[in-house]
């Protein structure tokens, strides 16, 4: 479980789609996370992204949101949120029935 979590940190070097990403958005928990694979598009502005290949960059990325303010905290929490909102199942559902409408023509 991440919640209750100060931050959530994901340096990885491949992710095929990034569900705990969007698990710890969805608890309100602020994510430090790779720039490869698929993670900059479940990021997208509502993380810190880093290069998992430097160590010193994902420092930089926890340390970043260990040490905001409250309010900066709280709009990068806000932001996880409503990034998380975006990947639902139903979307997940209707996007793949779009899918398979295209080839069935």
């Amino acid at each position: 479980m991440v919640a209750g979590a100060k931050v959530f940190v994901l340096p990885s070097f491949w992710e095929g789609f990034g569900l705990d990403i969007l698990s710890a958005m969805a608890c309100g928990v602020p994510v430090v996370a790779s720039n490869k694979g698929s993670l900059p598009e479940v990021v997208s502005e509502a993380g810190i992204l880093v290069d998992p290949y430097k160590p010193e960059e994902i420092a930089s990325g926890i340390k970043k949101v260990l040490s905001m303010g409250t309010l900066e905290y709280n709009k990068l929490i806000e932001a996880g949120f409503n990034q998380a909102k975006k990947f639902t199942w139903e979307e997940m559902v209707r996007k793949t029935v779009q899918v398979f409408e295209r080839f069935k023509k």
